[in-house]
């Protein structure tokens, strides 16, 4: 089952420092696909911690693709495989050769992509998505919704999940944790998404709807419903007014969720939605009578309640006569006067002709 062989001499780990360097290829593998920017991908794989050791592997199998290659300072062979995957039956499996637990591992598990650790977290998400993508298990254990998708500045996201154990029964035994990612990556300048902290399931009340902006990747947990056996949660969206310096309103937003059970993750699901920022004057046509009335104050204006108000001060406006203008056109200029003096130069030549005088 496994994409290596294994070693038979007794000696199956090292505590040498060991590097790990993604295969250079013209597409990356799915599960290196922490960025859905190519480029800022293939530059945060360069950032991959060390690690304190690794588990001594043979050669990879003829079927196996060699994902990254693994180094060491105590190695005498050059690389070796690092990550393999291959086919098997109508699944995958996928050996790595380095150290993955805290003790081992610490900046990759703790801090690769910051204080949140949000590219280890990406990374191993991929490697399930992957690895279940053909598994003939179709029965999931968590389903989420949102209540629309499409949203303009100022609304809340709401956010419902629903999880169930091995029976399929409905249950609240497990925690699911929900991170908010780019669509596209391309096009942020900013840590923080357009979106506040999450809040209660209940709609959010004044303070809540200016709660601290919530940093791309951050994971937070959704609030258990107990009366309907379900999870939820709001996530409001910045208005249009107020948004902070690097901030892009109009993007669509990828909601990753994962239900974990003991700490050990049970399933995983995404959904996508997409938050359009139209000008004002088309988001509300209707007049704003408050400022309108603010300005005719302030540049000693005046405000018209109704047809009978317009009237009047359209009868009041002074009546300014001019001088008067003379326009003059030649006698020639008339199209009428053309086409006679055409006419008779016509019947004068036909006259002439008949009389053998031209």
């Amino acid at each position: 089952m496994l994409p290596v062989d294994l070693l038979n001499d007794g000696r199956d780990w090292s505590d040498a420092l060991t590097s790990l360097q993604p295969v250079a290829g013209r597409s990356l593998h799915p599960i290196w696909h922490i960025s859905t920017d190519e480029s800022q991908n293939r530059a945060l794989l360069k950032t991959l911690p060390d690690f304190r050791g690794h588990n001594r592997l043979g050669r990879p199998k003829s079927g196996a693709d060699v994902l990254a290659e693994a180094s060491s300072s105590g190695a005498t062979d050059g690389p070796f495989p690092g990550i393999a995957v291959q086919p098997y039956g109508r699944g995958r499996s996928m050996a790595m050769s380095t150290a993955i637990t805290r003790r081992w591992a610490s900046d990759f598990t703790q801090s690769w992509g910051g204080a949140d650790a949000r590219y280890y977290k990406k990374f191993w998400r991929n490697v399930i998505y992957w690895l279940t993508e053909n598994s003939s298990i179709g029965r999931r254990r968590l389903l989420a919704e949102t209540d629309k998708r499409l949203y303009r500045p100022g609304e809340p996201i709401v956010i419902q999940a629903r999880t169930f154990d091995e029976n399929a029964a409905p249950t609240l035994d497990y925690r699911v944790a929900v991170s908010i990612e780019p669509r596209s990556a391309g096009d942020v300048t900013s840590d923080d998404s357009p979106l506040r902290r999450a809040v209660s399931g209940s709609p959010p009340s004044e303070g809540e709807a200016h709660s601290p902006m919530l940093p791309w990747g951050e994971e937070f947990d959704l609030t258990r419903n107990a009366a309907e056996k379900s999870y939820a949660a709001l996530l409001p969206i910045i208005d249009a007014k107020s948004v902070p310096a690097g901030v892009a309103l109009t993007q669509g937003l990828r909601i990753e969720l994962t239900a974990y059970e003991n700490n050990t993750q049970v399933d995983s699901t995404a959904l996508e939605v997409q938050v359009l920022d139209d000008p004002s004057e088309q988001q509300n046509p209707l007049p704003d009578h408050d400022l309108l009335r603010r300005v005719a104050d302030r540049s000693s204006g005046k405000v018209l309640k109704g047809a009978g108000d317009l009237a009047s001060m359209i009868a009041a406006l002074p009546h300014v006569v001019g001088p008067t203008e003379v326009k003059r056109a030649p006698v020639w200029s008339r199209w009428w006067l053309l086409a006679l003096l055409l006419v008779l130069l016509t019947t004068e030549w036909v006259w002439r002709r008949r009389l053998g005088l031209a």
